[in-house]
């Protein structure tokens, strides 16, 4: 057999992703295309036995082996650049809520993480008419018919990233897809997509004479953001080829942290105190104030800062990283979002 003489780039690799009309269904046409950073390595966890077993001699048989992706947990990372058409997709999934809508003068169309958060149930076969269920993934191959879909997905965790020093202070994201349905291999790519959006959020938008950016109650000057989204969405069940009956998200919590870095000045000076007191520290940075509808941004008004607060030379200047984690109180959100 001859040689293949071709040869891809690793851009011709893609990746794409749809709302599921019947949970487990996998959806191929007209799927989004996402803007990731570099090709899919998915983790496909089989059942795979090549030990040994009784029989002739002290070596392993090709005939025991045991191959199988039942009821396996696949998961499926993904980085990209973070834009207004696939952002609001991953957020709503790894919620598992909708967009509320805008208040008019009082607060805008936002993800809204509530205080009491209880995650939605779902189950093999729900039917869906937004992204809160299940997504298909797919690993698309330029070669021929190799393209892998990979059906009954959910956001297990997703983390926004920007830096004033880093690809124009452009917002990307990392996230990690988590299914327990059997993947199909040598596939098609998949029909009809739709091409992934060009709009992107920077930095920079918490920045200006309407924006606001603000740490504990002061304004800060910020150089780096970090905000991660952990759902610890689970399965259950032992169904039809190892499918699960049910899944569900925040198992045992759904958790929102943060790293924020910024200059290190009376304003950041003493979060240490806070730090090692326990105190509830507000993070508010959106790009206009919230009764005038920002477009971007996040507020929470309970977070406690989780580690030491220690200088670091950024630019030569003395900055400080600051890990959070956002909590809820009795009434109110734990976070609200503006894609």
């Amino acid at each position: 057999m001859a040689k293949d003489t071709g040869m891809y780039s690793g851009t011709e690799f893609k990746a794409a992703i749809k709302a599921e009309t019947t949970l487990g269904t996998p959806v191929v046409a007209g799927m989004q295309y996402v803007n990731i950073d570099s090709p899919l390595a998915p983790a496909r966890g089989p059942e795979l036995f090549t030990g040994i077993r009784s029989g002739s001699g002290r070596v392993s048989k090709a005939a025991d082996v045991y191959a199988s992706q039942y009821g396996k947990e696949k998961s499926i990372s993904m980085s990209g650049l973070y834009d207004t058409t696939v952002a609001p997709i991953l957020i709503e999934n790894c919620l598992g809520l909708a967009i509320t809508a805008e208040v008019a003068a009082t607060s805008p169309a936002c993800y809204e993480l509530p205080y009491n958060y209880t995650p939605p149930e779902c189950a093999h076969g729900d039917t869906d008419t937004d992204n809160t269920g299940a997504l298909t993934v797919a690993n698309i191959s330029p070669e021929g018919s190799t393209s892998e879909i990979y059906p009954g997905c959910f956001v297990d965790e997703l983390k926004l990233t920007a830096d004033s020093g880093s690809d124009g202070g452009r917002f990307h994201f990392d996230t990690t897809f988590k299914t327990r349905y059997n993947v199909s291999t040598g596939q098609a790519a998949p029909t009809t997509p739709t091409v992934y959006g060009t709009t992107y959020r920077t930095i920079y938008d918490l920045a200006g004479a309407s924006a606001v950016c603000q740490f504990g109650g002061v304004d800060v000057v910020l150089e780096s953001v970090e905000l991660a989204l952990k759902s610890n969405t689970q399965f259950f069940g032992s169904g039809l080829l190892g499918i699960p009956d049910t899944m569900g998200r925040g198992v045992p919590e759904f958790e929102v942290n943060g790293i924020f870095g910024m200059k290190f000045d009376a304003n950041t000076a003493g979060n240490n105190i806070k730090f090692m007191a326990g105190t509830v520290v507000i993070v508010a940075m959106y790009n206009n104030a919230w009764a005038s509808l920002p477009t971007f941004g996040w507020w929470g008004q309970f977070a406690r800062i989780t580690g030491d607060v220690n200088i670091e030379e950024v630019k030569s200047g003395s900055f400080v990283k600051i890990p959070v984690k956002f909590l809820a109180s009795t009434t109110g959100d734990v976070i609200q979002i503006v894609p």
